[in-house]
C-alpha cells in the first residue's frame, strides 16, 4: 500500500472547496425556502439574516457559489455582475410571495451596499434622495451599464406588476438613487445614466395614465423624480 502524502497548499485547498461546496448548497437552500409558496418563509427576518452573514463573511466565495463552487477558479466581473442580478431576483420572488416584503427589500439594499467598489456611506431610501450620501462612488455598482440597467428595468418591471406595495417601489427609489450618486467618467455617460433613469420615470407616468391608476405608492414614486432633477417627459 502506498501512501499520499498531502502538503500544506494541498489541505488548504481541499477545506476552501468543500467551504464552497457548503456555501453553494446553503444558498440554494435558502433560495428554496425564501422563494416557495410558504409565504411566511419569505419573510422570515431569520432567513435573510442568515443569508447576509453568508454573503458579509464569505464575500468570495458566496460569489463562486452561484457558478462553480471552485476557490481556486478566477473571479471575474461578469459573475460579480450576474450574482448581484440573481440575488435581486430572489429578492423579486419573495416578494411577489409575500407582499410588502420589507425583510426581502431591505436585504436588496445591503446587495446593493455590498456590490459598491467604495466604502462610503449609501443612501437609504427617500432619506439618500435627499442629500444623506455626500460622497460618490467610482462607476455604478461597480457593474457594466447593460447589467445596472438590466436590474433597474427589472426592479421597476416588479414594481408595475406589484403596483401597491411601496416596499417595491421603496427600494426602486434607493437604487435610482445609488445609480445617480454613482460616478461615472465622461459627459456622454452622464447623460445616458439620467436618460434611463427618465425613462422609469416616463413609463411609469405612462401607465398612470394608461390605466388611470390611482394609489399613494405610485404618487409617491412619480413625486420622487423631482429630487434627481428629473422632469418624465422633459
Amino acid at each position: 500500500n502506498s501512501l499520499r502524502y498531502t502538503t500544506d497548499t494541498d489541505c488548504s485547498e481541499i477545506r476552501a472547496q468543500d467551504l464552497a461546496s457548503a456555501i453553494h448548497a446553503e444558498l440554494h437552500f435558502l433560495s428554496s425556502i425564501l422563494t416557495s409558496p410558504l409565504y411566511k418563509h419569505a419573510k422570515s427576518p431569520t432567513l435573510w439574516s442568515h443569508r447576509l452573514w453568508l454573503l458579509r463573511t464569505f464575500p468570495f466565495l458566496s460569489h463562486l457559489a452561484f457558478h462553480d463552487p471552485d476557490p481556486t477558479a478566477a473571479p471575474n466581473q461578469l459573475s460579480t455582475d450576474r450574482f448581484v442580478v440573481e440575488e435581486l431576483e430572489v429578492v423579486m420572488k419573495a416578494a411577489e410571495r409575500h407582499p410588502r416584503n420589507y425583510y426581502a427589500w431591505n436585504y436588496a439594499r445591503e446587495i446593493v451596499r455590498l456590490s459598491s467598489p467604495s466604502p462610503s456611506p449609501s443612501p437609504s431610501g427617500e432619506e439618500g434622495v435627499k442629500g444623506e450620501e455626500k460622497g460618490e462612488r467610482e462607476g455604478v455598482l461597480g457593474m457594466d451599464k447593460e447589467i445596472w440597467a438590466e436590474c433597474l428595468h427589472k426592479i421597476h418591471k416588479w414594481c408595475l406588476l406589484h403596483p401597491r406595495d411601496i416596499s417595491g417601489w421603496s427600494f426602486l427609489v434607493f437604487f435610482i438613487a445609488w445609480i445617480a450618486l454613482s460616478k461615472v467618467s465622461g459627459e456622454k455617460e452622464v447623460l445616458e445614466k439620467k436618460e434611463i433613469i427618465r425613462a422609469i420615470f416616463t413609463r411609469t407616468e405612462d401607465f398612470v395614465q394608461k390605466y388611470d391608476w390611482k394609489g399613494e405608492s405610485v404618487e409617491w414614486f412619480l413625486a420622487s423624480s423631482t429630487h434627481f432633477n428629473i422632469e418624465p417627459n422633459g
